[in-house]
């Protein structure tokens, strides 16, 4: 979840022409070189917080709001 996010992110910080505005008079080339960049910058974080045993920031939002906070176990 937190890589599809970071995805609609990135897209609306670069293309629109009201942010960098770097899809305002690309090719669809250009635009495809963006996306498949965007993606591989993604999945290359995503692969090493997956290795560090780090979660997505949404993920981790997802289950304290579902779950709530962590409880830790109290000393006896």
């Amino acid at each position: 979840m937190s890589c599809y996010l970071a995805q609609s992110l990135a897209f609306a910080a670069l293309l629109p022409a009201s942010t960098l505005g770097l899809g305002q008079d690309a090719q669809l080339w250009q635009t495809v070189l963006v996306g498949v960049g965007t993606w591989l910058v993604i999945l290359l974080i995503a692969a090493a917080s997956g290795r560090a045993g780090y979660r997505g920031p949404a993920e981790i939002l997802l289950r304290r709001l579902t779950y709530g906070p962590r409880r830790t176990p109290q000393p006896a």
